[in-house]
């Protein structure tokens, strides 16, 4: 969730057409494990602070799944079956609506560090039929300068 009103808040200043990555903090701080993706996550702007994620960071208590299961609301985790350590992580935004039952929200991507939120299908096709849109008004215009 990147709040782009507010051009002096760094995390913002730090995503570029959609990404963002924080090579100072790379820089001392590898992504090789689920905990520390998952930290890094955490310092992005598409990470939510009321998060199940954030609750038990303030308990010092790890957010690990057996953990994260016994919360509900929005939570983060990695993606094991997409993840390609140590290059690609794959985080899932998801809604845990009671111990079994998530709502994928989003997907998010870490490729060396950057930070990228996957476009959903409805996302897609709403551009596509956007540009259907804008090309039958350019057809539409030029039958109507011909006539």
């Amino acid at each position: 969730m990147i709040n782009t009103e507010d051009p002096t808040d760094p995390k913002n200043a730090a995503v570029q057409d959609g990404v963002y990555i924080d090579t100072a903090y790379l820089t001392y701080h590898p992504l090789v494990d689920h905990p520390s993706v998952l930290t890094y996550f955490a310092t992005t702007p598409f990470f939510n602070p009321d998060s199940s994620n954030n609750l038990l960071h303030i308990q010092n208590l790890p957010p690990v799944l057996e953990h994260l299961r016994s919360l509900t609301g929005r939570e983060y985790v990695v993606d094991d079956a997409l993840s390609k350590p140590p290059h690609l992580w794959v985080v899932r935004e998801q809604l845990r609506k009671n111990r079994d039952t998530v709502e994928m929200l989003h997907m998010f991507f870490i490729l060396n560090g950057s930070v990228m939120r996957c476009t959903n299908l409805k996302e897609v096709l709403v551009t596509r039929c956007q540009k259907i849109a804008h090309s039958l008004r350019k057809v539409q215009e030029h039958f109507s300068e011909l006539l």
